[in-house]
């Protein structure tokens, strides 16, 4: 479950430096919104795998 929740966190910050660091790209969203955008790709990567 710690696995879980350490990966969710990771691809919410992975998400919030690609919107700060890559051009035209922004983020306007809440940290609620982050997380979720994170879980979601966090549950993609699991099943792919």
């Amino acid at each position: 479950m710690l696995k879980i929740i350490i990966r969710i966190a990771l691809n919410a910050i992975a998400l919030l430096l690609i919107a700060k660091y890559v051009p035209g790209l922004t983020f306007t969203g809440s940290w609620a919104n982050l997380l979720i955008a994170g879980a979601v790709l966090g549950v993609l990567n699991g099943i792919i795998r």
